[in-house]
């Protein structure tokens, strides 16, 4: 597994005009680095121990969310059903800056209580190495993991080119968000190894 991804970006342009990535390059997908699937079919027994990953637009409003208990596919969802909201409520969740991930759940109506919230990658990062550089996701993975994925930044863009994860091809948001939640269990276990 090659700690170094090349995102090789084809340039169109939006109907506005502006520049518009998509990435040919797809040896960053999650089961091309790991060999995890990913599926829109999901069975997570209630009380599992679960990471999870959830995605926003710029106004702030649900685009995706994924769930992994560390055996088989990664559970990708583009819409809140009761399905997720019930995996949800009834898991113990390890997040990676967990608190974020849990105010936009409970935003969208899924009511995740403290009583859920089993571990934070990120709190463990500080705690184990509280000089490390950066404690994000990325990084913590790609130091401790050797893990590489696109940041959101590589697949948003930036500036008057910027198009958020809602307007991005499906298998992207979905590689990318599956990639946060199986890194994210990763170093659940890296952390508690």
């Amino acid at each position: 597994m090659s700690s170094q991804i090349r995102l090789e970006k084809a340039t169109t342009k939006t109907d506005e005009g502006h520049p518009r990535l998509s990435f040919m390059n797809t040896s960053w997908y999650l089961k091309n680095q790991t060999g995890v699937e990913i599926s829109e079919t999901h069975e997570i027994a209630p009380e599992s121990i679960v990471s999870v990953d959830v995605e926003t637009d710029e106004a702030d409003n649900f685009v995706c969310a994924s769930v992994y208990n560390g055996v088989g596919a990664v559970g990708y969802w583009d819409k809140i059903d009761e399905y997720l909201a019930d995996i949800l409520t009834s898991c113990q969740l390890i997040g990676h800056n967990l608190k974020s991930d849990l105010h936009w759940l409970r935003k969208w109506g899924i009511n995740v209580t403290k009583e859920n919230l089993f571990y934070d990658t990120m709190i463990a990062s500080y705690c184990q190495n509280s000089i490390r550089e950066s404690h994000g996701l990325k990084a913590c993975a790609t130091e401790l993991l050797g893990l590489k994925w696109p940041s959101y930044k590589d697949i948003v863009g930036i500036g008057h080119g910027k198009e958020t994860l809602d307007k991005q091809p499906k298998e992207t948001v979905m590689n990318y968000n599956c990639f946060d939640t199986y890194a994210t269990f990763q170093l659940y276990r890296r952390f508690n190894s």
